[in-house]
């Protein structure tokens, strides 16, 4: 009643000695708490050091299969949304089933992490591009880059090239030659703005190429250019990924041709500017036309 030993440990319960601090702290954060919080997030306790390069850990993620895979990556403290792993497999599975991956020339733009395109890497991408505007993001994807290719089977090592500029600007002054494309851009960017990028990238596009657009499943569908065909739609609860290719050059040029000789045709049936079929002027009969009265 006056603070006795029985007392005070009551008390303590209720103000927070060390079994109330270390219950307390299961729900705050303390050293228990947050490794609990750590294992939910997937940190496994690397939080501090993800903080010291530059990145965070509480929302990590990770090289899903290949050379590099199950090698951590670091993520951007804020400013980008990386790709769930659910996605990301659902993405590469895909990829892997047409055996596009091995030797091709990747683009992950709106890079973040470099998560995607550091995947491919690993999965047998020889050339991988990040482009990515933000400084800070832009470092993150170097100091990914370079653990990737630390890992990498001597002699094979990929070629990673990191593009530290808007991803338009990127599309504006490459020289193309690209085979997957990635575009997972931030929720700011608008569909006009996507629009424009796909436009500049269909001319950057080998024959066949794959281009991936991971979007919001409440955002409208991409505009596709002349160039870019849409194949598929897969949504994965809030996300939605479109999936559409290159035009190959020969189908386009068989398609003039069919159209050249379809406008022949319809020239030797019915003539030229309206005249009259040449049987008509070899002076083959022809019906009279009726006679209308005034």
């Amino acid at each position: 009643m006056r603070g006795d030993a029985t007392g005070g440990r009551d008390r303590g319960m209720r103000q927070g000695d060390a079994t109330g601090g270390r219950d307390r702290g299961m729900r705050q954060g303390d050293a228990t708490g947050g490794c609990d919080r750590g294992t939910r997030q997937g940190d496994a306790g690397r939080g501090d050091a993800g903080r010291a390069a530059g990145g965070s850990l509480d929302a990590m993620t990770r090289i899903i299969s290949g050379f590099a895979g199950s090698l951590v990556l670091k993520v951007p403290r804020s400013g980008t949304r990386p790709t769930s792993d659910r996605v990301r497999e659902a993405i590469f599975s895909a990829l892997d089933a047409r055996d596009v991956l091995p030797g091709a020339h990747v683009v992950d733009l709106y890079a973040g992490s470099g998560a995607l395109g550091l995947e491919a890497a690993s999965r047998g991408a020889s050339e991988v591009t990040l482009v990515e505007r933000a400084s800070g993001a832009a470092a993150i994807c170097k100091a990914n880059a370079a653990l990737v290719r630390k890992v990498a089977p001597r002699g094979a090592e990929p070629e990673i090239t990191i593009a530290a500029q808007a991803a338009q600007t990127f599309l504006d002054h490459t020289p193309g030659g690209f085979d997957v494309v990635f575009l997972d851009p931030p929720y700011d960017v608008g569909p006009s703005e996507l629009g424009k990028a796909l436009a500049a990238l269909s001319r950057s596009l080998r024959p066949g190429a794959i281009v991936m657009v991971e979007r919001s499943s409440r955002s409208p569908e991409p505009v596709w250019p002349s160039g870019i065909a849409l194949d598929r739609r897969k949504d994965y609860g809030e996300t939605t990924l479109w999936w559409a290719s290159a035009a190959d050059e020969d189908e386009d040029e068989d398609e003039d041709e069919d159209e050249d000789e379809g406008d022949r045709g319809n020239e030797s049936e019915h003539g030229t500017d309206g005249a009259a079929p040449a049987s008509a002027a070899a002076g083959e009969s022809q019906p009279a036309e009726p006679f209308q009265s005034r």
